[in-house]
């Protein structure tokens, strides 16, 4: 397998757990000095799990789960570094709600997530 579907698999495996509201299972694939930029102030004092808990609330609420990214992907990998490109919508509607950029870091042969951006289209925040 190349180290870009590998990496596909892992942004899919992440999209899956939280889908499910398996937050927990997130960190297990979190570098330690993860970075998580969600449009919430930053030091608001919420820890990661926290965050992601309050997200996955607001869409299971508002109906958006699950959570899909859109294919194609735009992915990179240079060396023990990768990053992934895309498009997310809210099912089942469809509707495109906004881009999300992954940075991602290999250690001993597993992608951990460094750096999660995710901007919400505007109109719809």
């Amino acid at each position: 397998m190349t180290d870009e579907a590998t990496l596909l698999e892992t942004q899919d495996r992440l999209f899956q757990r939280y889908n499910n509201g398996v937050i927990e299972a997130i960190s297990s694939v979190l570098e330690e000095n993860f970075l998580f930029v969600d449009g919430s102030v930053v030091g608001d004092g919420l820890l990661f799990e926290q965050r992601i808990n309050r997200l996955y609330r607001y869409h299971a609420g508002k109906g958006m789960l699950p959570l899909m990214t859109v294919d194609p992907r735009t992915v990179h990998v240079v060396g023990d570094l990768g990053w992934i490109v895309c498009e997310v919508t809210a099912v089942p509607e469809g509707d495109s709600y906004g881009w999300l950029t992954q940075l991602f870091m290999r250690r001993s042969r597993q992608w951990n997530l460094v750096h999660h951006h995710f901007s919400v289209k505007i109109g719809l925040a």
